[in-house]
Parts: structure tokens; C-alpha cells; sequence
């Protein structure tokens, strides 16, 4: 953010939005009440080399480089991604569910096979992954479980490697990460089949590296509309009448990055709903960070949802 004369007077990052949105802000917040006026910078002119040294020794991906009376000259940042990046992380993609409340739509096909646009919505979902350089992909698979494998196959098509994690019985939301192999040593991304995002995935598993947290799970804003006048009591006393107000929530949108201990926590072919997951994980003592969305986020699990997927996919 700069004045008129071209002055920098702040910077405001990805980072800054998301925590901006945790702290209470929305997004109609004034940018100057966000960005960060604390910025570290270089002055002109700037040496290539010297530039990258001076990121890397205070960790930062990008700097300013300031004239003397503070003009923007240029505005640098590291090409290459940090040194714990997104890389090629494996992705669990839940494919499995019978998705009951779109009946009669799936009593033939699986939900996630079911058609967004031009392409099935689990092809929607792997793009996502491709556009953030995921190529190691297991879908989690049961219901109607041949119909997803003849479509995808091995992945060959679409540029990567696609394998199985075949459940015999129905494991719940978070089940299915028993099946993994052993020699998985990391983190796992790990995705909901029937929810449809725009939100870059390497983004959240940067956020995941830079938080040092065990999870992390991604967040969407809900805002619940009373349509009533709200009162507060005091026993039998009136307190205060609220009109219409709005209270906001932060929901689970179906996104998560976790390290291999929260994996080792998943028991083998035992059900497990991912709420649960997460609740072992902190009892533990394990850390679990929320990456807020303000991306394009649709859970695509009634016919009403469907169609509006369907409509921004025309």
C-alpha cells in the first residue's frame, strides 16, 4: 500500500488476510487497518544476490526495495519455494460416501462421480491438486467404488499416480488414513470428496510448515441470521433486546494437512469421523492451527448445493 507520492506505507500478505479473518475482521475490513506498517525492506539499488541473503536471513519470501524518501522501485521475492514448501505432499481424496441426501441421484452413481460442469466433481478436485504440483493421490473409496476406478485408473491420464485405499466396510471421515502405507513419513493433505474449493493448496500447506502445528485444518466463515429480536435475561429480568442480529462461526470446510503422528493415531479398518480425530490429536497435546478460507468454498451435499455448483460451472 503506498500514498500518492508512491510511499510505502504498509503490506498486507495472504498470511495477513487469513489471520485478519480469525481475529474478527471481515472481509469489507479496511485495508489499513490490516496491513502490517512494521515492514522490513532494502534500499535501492538492489543486488540480486543480496536481496535473496537478506530473505532468507530474516525468513521472508518477499522484501521491498525503497528509494531514499521511501518509493516503491521494486518489489522482490524468492522464486523457489521455502525450504519446507509444498513439495509433492500425498493427497487423500474421501471418495467413499453413498451420499444419501442426494438420492435418487446416487443410488446409481457415487457423489463424487456425480457431473459439475463438463467433468465429474472428483475430477474438480483432483485439478486442484495438480494446479497446487500434487501429484501422489489416494482416493478413499467403497460405495459404487468400480465406477471410480474405471473413470480415473492408475492417474496416467491426468499426469499422476492415483492409488486405492479400498474399504471394505464404511470408516467415517477420517477412517480410511489406517489404510495408509507405512512408509508415508510426513504430512498428508487430505481432502473431502463432495467439497469443491478454489483456494490454492499449497497455500494451506505452507501455512501447515510455517505454523510448525501437528494439524491444520481449513476454516469458512458461517454467519447465522436470527430473524428475531434476541432478548438477554437476568433470571426473569429483561437485559437487553437485540433485533435480527448475526452471529459468526467458523465451520469445518473439509480441507486438512496433517503430520504422520496424527496419522499414526488412526486405527487400522476401525471407523473414525475426522471430529474425533481432532479431538484426540489435541487431547494429546498436539497442536492444531485453523487456515481460514475467503476462497470460493461449496459443500456439495444436498441437491440444492449441487445445482449451485453446477451453475458457477456452466
Amino acid at each position: 500500500m503506498v500514498d500518492e507520492s508512491g510511499k510505502l506505507l504498509g503490506m498486507l500478505s495472504d498470511g495477513d488476510v487469513r489471520r485478519a479473518l480469525l481475529g474478527g475482521h471481515s472481509l469489507e475490513a479496511k485495508i489499513g487497518e490490516l496491513m502490517n506498517a512494521d515492514f522490513r525492506f532494502i534500499g535501492a539499488p538492489a543486488h540480486p544476490r543480496g536481496a535473496e541473503d537478506f530473505m532468507r536471513r530474516h525468513q521472508i519470501r518477499h522484501v521491498p526495495v525503497l528509494t531514499g524518501s521511501g518509493q516503491v522501485e521494486e518489489f522482490l521475492t524468492l522464486s523457489d519455494p521455502p525450504a519446507r514448501g509444498a513439495g509433492n505432499l500425498p493427497v487423500v481424496v474421501m471418495a467413499g460416501g453413498q451420499g444419501l441426501r442426494l438420492r435418487p441421484l446416487t443410488e446409481q452413481v457415487p457423489k463424487p462421480m456425480l457431473p459439475v460442469g463438463n467433468k465429474p466433481m472428483l475430477e474438480r478436485i483432483i485439478d486442484r491438486c495438480i494446479a497446487a504440483g500434487l501429484t501422489d493421490i489416494y482416493l478413499a473409496v467403497n460405495y459404487l467404488a468400480s465406477q471410480i476406478r474405471s473413470y480415473f485408473g492408475d492417474g496416467s491420464r491426468w499426469g499422476v499416480e492415483i492409488n486405492y485405499l479400498e474399504e471394505q466396510d464404511a470408516l467415517g471421515t477420517a477412517g480410511p488414513l489406517g489404510l495408509l502405507p507405512a512408509e508415508i513419513e510426513d504430512s498428508v493433505v487430505v481432502l473431502n470428496g463432495d467439497v469443491l474449493t478454489d483456494v490454492d493448496l499449497s497455500r494451506i500447506i505452507e501455512f501447515h510448515w510455517e505454523s510448525g502445528s501437528s494439524a491444520t485444518v481449513a476454516l469458512r466463515e458461517f454467519v447465522v441470521e436470527v430473524p428475531y429480536g434476541v432478548v438477554s435475561l437476568d433470571g426473569f429480568a429483561v437485559q437487553a433486546i437485540q433485533e435480527k442480529p448475526s452471529f459468526r462461526h467458523f465451520i469445518n470446510a473439509g480441507v486438512y494437512v496433517l503430520r504422520k503422528e496424527v496419522i499414526d493415531l488412526v486405527p487400522s479398518h476401525q471407523a473414525m469421523d475426522m471430529p474425533d480425530l481432532i479431538h484426540d490429536v489435541i487431547d494429546k497435546g498436539f497442536s492444531v492451527s485453523g487456515f481460514p478460507l475467503h476462497e470460493e468454498w461449496l459443500d456439495v451435499g444436498s441437491h440444492e448445493s449441487l445445482e449451485q455448483a453446477r451453475g458457477r460451472h456452466e
